[in-house]
């Protein structure tokens, strides 16, 4: 469309672009001006992540994935927050961040930064966190104590043993004589 000598696109689309001349006629001849030259870029779209936070057990798998709706032509590369490198433990992959198995070493923030070769201006996504829980420690059986070890008693006199487990004051406790008796 063009308006009072202007050439006016009120919504550039990428067929768009290309060079474009203006063409003057009068009565002296006609003449044309230098190429002005459009250029359309998709407007830069910050990588979606998901998900943005994930805990998982110490020793299991996780994975985050990146990308940029309707654009399938960035390179996505992930680092740590701060832009600090991924450690070597950690796998990536057209988007993918992959952590075979998590450690408190891996855990943290990372960040996802996709670069378009038609723009040259890198767009990084919000920060995805992983939790790393450590394992619950395994119950363990603390072995019932005895007081005195062993005792001496004339036949006819009391005898008495005290049993307790450490640390647990309300265990079940059973007696029974080694034999079967």
């Amino acid at each position: 469309m063009i308006v009072k000598f202007f050439l006016f696109i009120p919504k550039a689309q990428l067929h768009d672009a290309g060079n474009y001349v203006c063409t003057a006629v009068n009565d002296y001849g006609i003449g044309q001006s230098p190429y002005a030259r459009l250029d359309v870029v998709r407007p830069t779209q910050r990588p979606r992540v998901d998900p943005i936070e994930q805990t998982v057990n110490e020793g299991e798998p996780a994975r985050f994935r990146c990308w940029v709706p309707g654009n399938q032509n960035v390179d996505l590369k992930w680092h740590r927050a701060g832009h600090q490198p991924l450690p070597s433990s950690v796998q990536e992959h057209q988007g993918i961040l992959h952590i075979p198995r998590a450690s408190q070493h891996e855990a943290g923030q990372y960040v996802c930064t996709a670069t378009d070769p038609r723009d040259p201006k890198p767009e990084d996504s919000d920060p995805v966190t992983l939790h790393v829980r450590r394992p619950e420690p395994a119950p363990q059986l603390t072995r019932p104590q005895v007081d005195p070890p062993e005792q001496t008693v004339n036949e006819g006199d009391p005898a008495q043993f005290r049993c307790w487990v450490p640390g647990n004051p309300h265990a079940v406790l059973k007696w029974t004589k080694q034999g079967g008796q």
